[in-house]
């Protein structure tokens, strides 16, 4: 629970205010919609601007107080934000096994639902072995022609969805360089110059969540706070 979500709580409790009472001094005409809001808003959704503009008309509290709580609750935010960042980098470089990554024509695919529903995401990585990075040059390559060689036979040098594969990138460290990246050619031969220049990868990261919010309900929640009883203005809920 954050600061402002404790600070309304140690309210009613203070005041024995009951909930549906806290509503309608809120505004919300629709008690059963009031309610899920609420209840959203004590877990820690803070987007609703309606609720949160007029959260000091249903506690009887000084508006200032309602955005000294939403600042500090803000502050939590992003350090909770900081943190889960962190500690999903963290488990992720422990995680880490060497791979080789497929650049192709297109990142969008198409037909999307068909990518989504298939998985051919999955394709866009060729996993290494563990010890790849303890292996002598010669073998590294000889590893890497194999793989490369394999994995344009498998789709006649394309990725369902994704178009043709143009080029293959080795990630052999977590905390890599992306300009000291090494390129392969589509026969698994070290590539140089123009055509291979970009070594960016998009690995399709997870959607973050902290607290059991989503990132984009975060932002949200941010800016909602940051605005915090500037618009107080009441209409049917």
């Amino acid at each position: 629970m954050y600061t402002l979500q404790r600070y309304i709580c140690d309210l009613m409790k203070e005041k024995n205010l009951k909930e549906s009472v806290v509503l309608k001094r809120i505004g919300f005409n629709n008690l059963s919609k009031g309610t899920r809001r609420f209840k959203a808003f004590m877990e820690g959704d803070m987007s609703n601007s309606f609720l949160i503009n007029n959260l000091h008309k249903g506690v009887g509290a000084d508006i200032s107080e309602i955005r000294k709580m939403a600042d500090k609750t803000r502050e939590e935010i992003q350090q909770a934000i900081e943190e889960e960042v962190l500690r999903r980098q963290a488990e992720e470089r422990q995680n880490f096994v060497p791979y080789l990554y497929v650049k192709i024509e297109r990142e969008i695919p198409s037909p999307i639902f068909a990518y989504a529903i298939m998985g051919f995401g999955r394709l866009r990585r060729i996993i290494l072995p563990g010890n790849f990075n303890c292996l002598a040059e010669i073998e590294k390559g000889e590893l890497i022609k194999k793989k490369i060689n394999k994995r344009q036979n498998a789709y006649e040098g394309n990725i369902p969805t994704l178009g043709r594969i143009r080029y293959y990138i080795l990630r052999e460290v977590y905390d890599d360089e992306v300009k000291k990246r090494k390129v392969y050619d589509i026969t698994g031969t070290p590539a140089l110059g123009e055509g291979f220049e970009d070594k960016s990868m998009d690995n399709g990261h997870a959607a973050l969540s902290v607290n059991g919010q989503s990132l984009d309900n975060i932002i949200k929640s941010l800016h909602v706070l940051e605005k915090a009883g500037e618009d107080t203005e009441s209409f049917i809920h």
